[in-house]
């Protein structure tokens, strides 16, 4: 089973989640940095949360390492590259393998996602633990932007955690084809010429 592309659908779901987390981040930093007077928010003081902040930067790096790590690192090793629907990803795949990018690619992916994963679930804790229940005021457009916030964080770290067991499993399925391998092509000691048996010499008859 080819798992490239069973991530994909996982990547696209995070990259549209990151754009709209995004999205909500920048509306509730626009809101509270320019709050009137008269607001009763804050006393119509000007702030901002750094917790809003921490998942706008972790919108900005799902979204740029989201295409990156599938297309520069999964498709140049994935089946997908020898349908012809797809002949111009032969181009990534040769500027990929340029010498000067010689790097071990198999580590870009997990170390990617361990970083998102750790931030988006700071994000996603704090954000939870601060604005947890805020139902007493769906009615106000602060409080519905601060909900889908909070859901798309959420749903942008399930993303990457399901990424993250994806790599693990084909981590796994990689590690025991090697070790498949070289059972099967593993050999007895070759005999030492001393051990071979002595083929007796031919008795004469009188």
């Amino acid at each position: 089973m080819d798992l490239a592309s069973v991530r994909l659908p996982l990547y696209v779901a995070l990259w549209l989640f990151s754009f709209l987390l995004f999205c909500f981040t920048a509306a509730r930093l626009h809101y509270t940095l320019n709050l009137s007077k008269n607001d009763p928010l804050n006393g119509g003081v000007r702030f901002y949360d750094p917790i809003v902040v921490e998942l706008l930067v972790c919108s900005l790096l799902a979204l740029g390492a989201a295409p990156f790590v599938y297309v520069f690192m999964i498709i140049p090793k994935s089946n997908a590259l020898k349908k012809p629907s797809l002949i111009s990803l032969h181009l990534v795949h040769r500027v990929v393998s340029h010498p000067w990018l010689e790097f071990p690619r198999s580590m870009v992916e997990p170390i990617a996602l361990s970083i998102l994963s750790f931030l988006w679930i700071v994000g996603c804790g704090d954000s939870s633990a601060i604005w947890g229940n805020l139902s007493w005021c769906s009615e106000f457009q602060p409080c519905r932007i601060l909900s889908a916030m909070i859901a798309f964080a959420w749903l942008g770290w399930v993303c990457i955690l399901g990424l993250q067991l994806l790599y693990l499993i084909a981590w796994v399925q990689a590690r025991r084809g090697m070790m498949a391998g070289n059972l099967g092509t593993a050999s007895y000691p070759p005999m030492r010429e001393r051990d071979l048996p002595v083929p007796s010499s031919p008795t004469s008859q009188v």
